[in-house]
């Protein structure tokens, strides 16, 4: 559980810095490359991470709805593209969550299928779901 905000900060701004570190890994050829067709390229699941953060996550805290624009290249192409699109949707989300009190961390908030929970859950299913991204992104081999 997070018990106060100023932990949830640190533990994200450290757990984001490792999906930074695959996309600063990448050559813009890797970037829109899927390991099947149809599947989602790099570049689609770093703008959903990112797309995630800023427009479900830290709208649904603030007692929004979910604003989540999807993942395609509309939105953000090329490596410099795509790195700037993840830390504009990352510092926006972060204003958001700095503004979250400690209160805040144990009030509900609901999520976009309706269902309400502890906001430090909440918080806690985007850190999960962004562990459960690293792992894929630095297994997927070309090929």
């Amino acid at each position: 559980m997070f018990q106060d905000i100023g932990s949830f900060l640190s533990y994200w701004r450290n757990a984001r810095l490792r999906t930074v570190r695959v996309l600063d890994a990448l050559t813009a050829e890797d970037l829109e490359w899927a390991p099947t067709p149809g599947a989602f390229t790099f570049g689609d699941l770093f703008r959903h991470l990112a797309g995630l953060e800023r427009f479900m996550w830290a709208e649904n805290v603030q007692g929004r709805p979910s604003r989540y624009p999807g993942h395609g290249q509309e939105l953000a192409s090329g490596l410099k593209g795509v790195r700037a699109y993840l830390d504009q949707c990352h510092q926006e989300a972060m204003v958001a969550f700095s503004n979250l009190s400690d209160a805040n961390l144990l009030a509900p908030c609901q999520n976009p299928s309706g269902a309400e929970m502890a906001t430090w859950k909440w918080l806690r299913a985007m850190v999960e779901q962004v562990a459960t991204a690293i792992p894929f992104l630095n297994s997927v081999g070309r090929g």
